[in-house]
């Protein structure tokens, strides 16, 4: 559940125990904007998302937590971090091997984009581009410990998006 700094959470908390049973997901599992009921909206809800797998919890965060100021696109992201971490490459020339696999982290403030890329459904496209990578990286990751999926590129695959369950399974 998304709110704003003008939330008051002790009242959130009576009207998410009286709504929650009610409320009805799209498939994604989300509520925006119109969907949401009227009393939420009123309480500066601005967006729910269904926890998959808990039927009681509720986790609240504050809507500014990634930075949509950022207007990058993803792949836009991806280059932005590789051209600022240029040592990547020369660790991974140093360290050798066939497969070349580089993980960029993406943090809370990271851009609005890559924190939506590794929201746990399926209804954003993955990027039809590539990152392209200089050098030998052959995968790159992208990985959060707030977003339930992982991000996966590969010149053989493209872009996947993984759970961290499918993880295990990437050769």
């Amino acid at each position: 559940m998304w709110v704003t700094s003008k939330t008051d959470i002790r009242r959130l908390r009576k009207l998410v125990l009286e709504l929650l049973p009610t409320l009805v997901f799209n498939e994604a599992g989300i509520l925006w904007g119109s969907d949401i009921p009227d009393a939420l909206l009123r309480a500066d809800v601005t967006g729910i998302q269904r926890i998959v797998g808990t039927a009681e919890q509720v986790l609240i965060l504050h809507e500014g937590w990634n930075s949509w100021d950022d207007n990058i696109d993803f792949v836009g992201w991806v280059h932005r971090v590789l051209a600022q971490n240029p040592d990547v490459e020369e660790k991974l020339q140093a360290y050798g091997g066939q497969r070349q696999h580089a993980l960029i982290w993406a943090r809370p403030s990271s851009a609005w984009s890559a924190g939506t890329m590794l929201r746990d459904h399926d209804v954003l496209d993955l990027p039809a581009h590539y990152p392209q990578p200089s050098g030998q990286l052959t995968d790159l990751w992208v990985a959060s410990t707030y977003r339930p999926n992982v991000l996966h590129w590969s010149e053989e695959a493209g872009w996947r998006r993984l759970s961290r369950k499918e993880i295990a399974d990437v050769g």
